[in-house]
């Protein structure tokens, strides 16, 4: 006698089969996954996208960057800018020559606060200053005064002079016994430019 299968049973039996087949495989995906290979145990490795893509050629032939310092970078900058006639002040032109211990130091041009740079001198040092005022008129006062101390012409604390024919001005200054800055205030016409001079115990002090 034939027994019969219920179709029920089979069709659950099937369906069992089917899922176990399904996992097996997502296994097998996934160990290959991690692997880095096939099922042919050949590893893969994936082309790189055309933005991860580096141009070694490139690379090789392009420059070597210049590094500059900042420092230095700014002075050029300031140099390529620099208004015509030397000076940054916005007021009538002006030059100094600072004549320290039988030596003058650079043509000294004014910055945009009328200052010129700073001389490095020593306590109770005296030095000849000349300023030179091409715009002057010939025969026009400038008034020298001290706003830190020091003597100008016998011991005096301001100085008038009179521009001359070379449209110059020069006077003898003499610092403190007590380093520091020193500054002269020359007023002409209206304006006032700044000549600094820095009273310094050692070259290490004029340094810093």
């Amino acid at each position: 006698m034939k027994s019969k299968i219920n179709p029920v049973l089979a069709l659950l039996l099937a369906a069992l089969i089917g899922v176990s087949l399904w996992s097996l495989r997502t296994k097998n995906n996934q160990a290959e996954a991690l692997s880095g290979s096939d099922s042919t145990g050949v590893e893969r490795t994936d082309a790189p996208s055309d933005a991860s893509r580096i141009d070694e050629s490139a690379i090789a032939n392009s420059p070597a960057p210049q590094l500059v310092p900042t420092a230095i970078r700014q002075a050029e900058a300031l140099t390529e800018t620099l208004p015509s006639g030397g000076q940054w002040h916005p007021g009538a032109p002006a030059t100094a020559i600072v004549e320290v211990a039988g030596r003058k130091t650079p043509t000294l041009y004014l910055n945009q606060a009328g200052e010129f740079p700073r001389v490095y001198i020593t306590p109770k040092q005296e030095v000849t200053v000349t300023v030179a005022l091409p715009k002057a008129d010939v025969g026009s006062r400038v008034v020298a005064s001290l706003e830190d101390g020091g003597e100008l012409a016998e011991g005096r604390p301001v100085n008038v002079m009179t521009v001359g024919s070379e449209r110059e001005v020069s006077f003898r200054f003499k610092a403190g016994g007590a380093a520091g800055r020193y500054r002269v205030v020359l007023r002409h016409a209206g304006e006032s430019k700044v000549v600094v001079l820095w009273a310094a115990l050692d070259q290490k002090t004029a340094a810093n």
